[in-house]
């Protein structure tokens, strides 16, 4: 976790970014909604993830193929690929789907490859969502798939 106390350019604002490891550590997203919401605790960047760690629901081509057949397209417009780790010998493989200056990006990525572990099949999703000059809600703190519904709607069985 980094906590950052913001200067006179920042506003003195505070910034409090919280990596995947600190986020499982927090015993009650509901409490530290309550505690942010009286201060005007603004939320600039959030990202929600889906872990399979079994690579049975899935994995960097199914991923990757939901681009091909649509599946992330929204205004009727899709929004740009791209890849990177793909030749061997890769440590993981990312698939983009939007960009960084975007306020909303997609990645799937070979987590388990990332961490080192050449033979894992452990395969995370997710979005990345900034603020861009709307807001981000701190009801995505406590109800993330309402949020993530693309993404979770594109692992539903059909």
């Amino acid at each position: 976790m980094l906590v950052a106390w913001g200067g006179e350019k920042q506003n003195g604002t505070i910034l409090f970014d919280i990596n995947g490891t600190g986020c499982a550590n927090v015993a009650g997203w509901e409490k530290l909604a309550e505690f942010l919401e009286p201060l005007s605790a603004r939320l600039t960047r959030v990202d929600l993830a889906y872990d399979d760690y079994e690579g049975k629901i899935i994995d960097y081509e199914k991923f990757r193929q939901w681009y091909f057949d649509g599946q992330f397209n929204t205004n009727g417009r899709p929004p740009e690929p791209s890849e990177i780790g793909h030749l061997p010998p890769h440590k993981g493989r990312t698939f983009y789907v939007g960009n960084r200056q975007s306020v909303k990006m997609v990645r799937g990525y070979e987590k388990g490859r990332q961490l080192k572990q050449p033979d894992s099949p452990w395969f995370r999703a997710e979005v990345e969502f900034k603020s861009g000059g709307r807001v981000l809600p701190l009801d995505m703190l406590i109800n993330p798939t309402k949020y993530n519904a693309d993404l979770v709607k594109s692992l539903l069985p059909r």
